[in-house]
């Protein structure tokens, strides 16, 4: 994958998410810098902070990311689905890397059924509507009984070196099993796709696209008994380490700029 795809992948991460208004009845107190602008600031009370949610991160700041995709099936049948996606980068001035680095790497595995089962008879509508939402979007579609679906996603954001791992590039895998279960997994139109399809159950597939959309979505659709079935999705970005100082000065200077009303 060119170095220009894979920045347009990591573009796909800008996580902006604001704070909760909060409100306080401490007593407000004066605040100044050291070159002499000041301003009244309330103390937080601990109950206030715990409801605070949202994290960011300036893009400038990002050096380095490592998505890793994960997608399991088992079915009623015995059959076994799996499908494996990673991609590391890491841009310059991240662990002394000069050039952009990438590693992709990608598996695909099925088995084939260990005994008979019927076809399922249950019925799930498409979501493709899913396809043009912005951001994060999870799904799940059950028509059937004793099935277990999980839709799973974590992000750290931290200082923490990006790993490359070694080896040629594999940017596709795909497996087909005797009776038409398949899983696919590709890195292509500056995005990355898994899915994994067992003919008579259902589909389960995760998504990452950053041409139209820049969205991220995980989707698990089952139309028969006793499946089984989980989406995991890790990322993680590496920002330039910044020391206690630096940290104090700009949390200050948004402090100052918030009663200012900026």
């Amino acid at each position: 994958m060119q170095s220009k795809q894979l920045r347009r992948t990591l573009a796909a991460f800008a996580i902006v998410a604001a704070p909760l208004p909060v409100t306080t009845h401490a007593t407000p107190m004066a605040v100044c810098t050291s070159d002499g602008l000041c301003g009244r600031a309330q103390a937080m009370e601990a109950q206030h902070l715990a409801g605070v949610t949202g994290k960011f991160s300036l893009g400038g700041e990002v050096v380095g990311m490592n998505l890793q995709m994960a997608s399991s099936w088992q079915a009623a049948n015995g059959q076994h689905l799996n499908g494996k996606a990673s991609l590391a980068l890491a841009l310059p001035g991240a662990n002394g890397a000069v050039e952009p680095q990438a590693s992709i790497q990608t598996q695909a595995s099925v088995s084939e059924p260990t005994s008979s089962s019927l076809p399922g008879t249950g019925l799930v509508s498409s979501g493709k509507g899913l396809n043009s939402i912005a951001g994060a979007t999870q799904l799940v579609q059950v028509a059937g009984d004793n099935n277990g679906a999980s839709n799973l996603t974590t992000i750290d954001v931290s200082p923490r070196a990006i790993v490359l791992p070694g080896g040629a590039n594999t940017p596709r895998a795909e497996s087909i099993a005797a009776n038409g279960a398949k899983v696919t997994v590709d890195f292509a139109n500056n995005g990355i796709a898994l899915a994994l399809n067992v003919p008579g159950a259902g589909s389960a597939q995760q998504r990452l696209n950053t041409l139209n959309a820049n969205n991220i979505l995980q989707s698990i659709q089952i139309a028969a008994d006793r499946q089984q079935v989980m989406n995991q999705l890790q990322l993680q970005l590496q920002v330039r380490p910044q020391t206690a100082a630096v940290l104090a000065a700009e949390g200050f200077g948004q402090s100052l700029n918030m009663l200012r009303g900026r």
